[in-house]
């Protein structure tokens, strides 16, 4: 899905801006790729005269008004009153996702009303930087928000290179990579399964879609009930194209930034993708 390398095909877009964060300047440079994919890197001083760096990528689907301005992407870099405050946004105990030292920065993606951006079913994103280090099982968790609100964990994956966090959603906001001082996954995978349940049982799904969705849900729960990891996982991962394949009038699948109905597939898809990271977590995958 994503490249393993920084080589660009087709720039549509280029924006070269110099945003603030407090008195710590960042450099922030947005590339539009083949129309549907945004790649945003982030530079800010390290107070040693040199740069620390954060990247994300994004993949969407039939984006329309896909444009640098109409991402309207910011970052921050965090002091440690900020720490703070966005720290007691986090899920579970506090104290339990803290931001690393070495990489402070939220990055924020909010796109514009006016432009009405517009894509199909779910973004898939990536978080790379080169200032962490990888270490099997990572401790690095992804974490988004609504600007403001708490924060959800929607990590779908932790790869070497030195961290490449990968996630999906319907929706935008808030991004920040945390370490997770617990890694309590057992308890993250029965939290995750139950979000999933409640999500699917939301009032936007139509019967048949939320009826499916919950029973393939279910013996999904057993299988993992039962010790029987890799078969719970297939059967989360099934559910994947299941959604899909009820996209439009059963679950509402088009996200715009004009606002108005959830990109519900989006949103399943991420509680999917997180709750499958987690159980391969528990099974040491």
């Amino acid at each position: 899905m994503f490249a393993s390398n920084r080589a660009r095909s087709i720039v549509v877009w280029l924006l070269l801006g110099l945003g603030f964060s407090g008195s710590s300047a960042a450099l922030v440079t947005v590339t539009i790729i083949d129309g549907d994919k945004a790649d945003i890197e982030v530079e800010f001083p390290d107070g040693q005269g040199d740069f620390y760096s954060i990247d994300m990528e994004i993949e969407f689907e039939n984006p329309v008004n896909l444009t640098v301005p109409c991402l309207n992407v910011s970052a921050d870099q965090l002091d440690a009153t900020e720490i703070s405050a966005l720290q007691a946004r986090m899920p579970g105990a506090p104290g339990r996702f803290v931001v690393d030292p070495l990489i402070p920065v939220k990055i924020v993606v909010e796109p514009l009303a006016s432009c009405n951006l517009q894509f199909d079913n779910q973004i898939e994103y990536e978080v790379h930087t080169e200032e962490l280090t990888f270490t099997f099982p990572s401790p690095y968790r992804l974490m988004k928000a609504p600007v403001g609100s708490n924060f959800r964990d929607v990590t779908a994956d932790v790869l070497a290179g030195s961290i490449r966090a990968r996630g999906s959603s319907g929706t935008f906001s808030e991004f920040v990579l945390v370490q997770d001082l617990v890694q309590d996954y057992a308890a993250d995978a029965v939290d995750g399964f139950n979000a999933l349940d409640a999500r699917l049982r939301a009032g936007d799904l139509s019967l048949l879609a939320s009826e499916v969705l919950t029973e393939d849900l279910r013996i999904a729960r057993a299988a993992y009930d039962r010790g029987a990891y890799t078969d719970a996982i297939t059967r989360l991962q099934a559910m994947v194209p299941t959604t899909r394949s009820f996209g439009g009038s059963a679950i509402p699948n088009r996200y715009s930034s004009q606002g108005g109905v959830i990109d519900a597939v989006g949103e399943i898809k991420s509680l999917t993708d997180a709750l499958v990271y987690r159980v391969r977590r528990v099974a040491n995958l």
